[in-house]
C-alpha cells in the first residue's frame, strides 16, 4: 500500500516536470521562430537606412551633377560599379583620386575616356561610402525591377 502512495506522489511531479520541459521547449521553438523571421527584417530595415543616407550623400556632395545610376551623364555611370571594380579599387578612388589618377591604369584610363574629367576630393568615411554603395545597389535593383 506504501508503494502506491509514493507512486502517486512522483507521478505528478514526473508530469509536471514533463510539462514544462515541453512548453519550455515550445518556448526556445518560438523563439528560434521569431530570431529568424526578425533578423531578415531587421537586417533589411538597416541597409534601408543605409541606402538613404547614400542617397542624401550621393546629392549632397554632388555626385549626382556627373554621375547616373542607369544613365550615362558626364562621369561614369554607377550602374554595376560594384561588378566592374573591387571594393578595394573603389574605396581607396573615393578616398585618394588624385593618388590612382597617378598611379592606377584604369584610373588614368577612366579620366583619358571621360576627356579629362576628375573627381574633386571628397573626404568620405569607410561609413559614407557603405552607405553610397547601398544607395547605388538599392538604385540597382529598382531599376532591374522597373520601377
Amino acid at each position: 500500500m506504501k508503494q502506491a502512495v509514493v507512486a502517486s506522489t512522483i507521478n505528478p511531479i514526473t508530469k509536471a516536470s514533463s510539462i514544462m520541459h515541453k512548453t519550455g521547449l515550445a518556448l526556445v521553438c518560438v523563439l528560434v521562430a521569431a530570431y529568424f523571421v526578425a533578423v531578415p527584417v531587421a537586417n533589411a530595415q538597416a541597409a534601408d537606412a543605409m541606402a538613404v543616407r547614400g542617397k542624401r550623400l550621393y546629392e549632397n556632395r554632388g555626385c549626382k551633377s556627373c554621375h547616373g545610376i542607369g544613365r550615362k551623364m558626364i562621369a561614369p555611370d554607377l550602374m554595376g560599379l560594384e561588378q566592374r571594380r573591387s571594393k578595394e579599387w573603389i574605396y581607396k578612388w573615393l578616398k585618394e583620386t588624385d593618388v590612382m589618377i597617378a598611379s592606377d591604369s584604369t584610373a588614368m584610363a577612366l579620366v583619358q575616356e571621360w576627356n579629362g574629367a576628375r573627381m574633386p576630393k571628397q573626404r568620405l568615411t569607410d561609413n559614407d561610402i557603405d552607405a553610397m554603395l547601398a544607395y547605388v545597389r538599392a538604385q540597382e535593383t529598382r531599376i532591374q525591377a522597373g520601377k
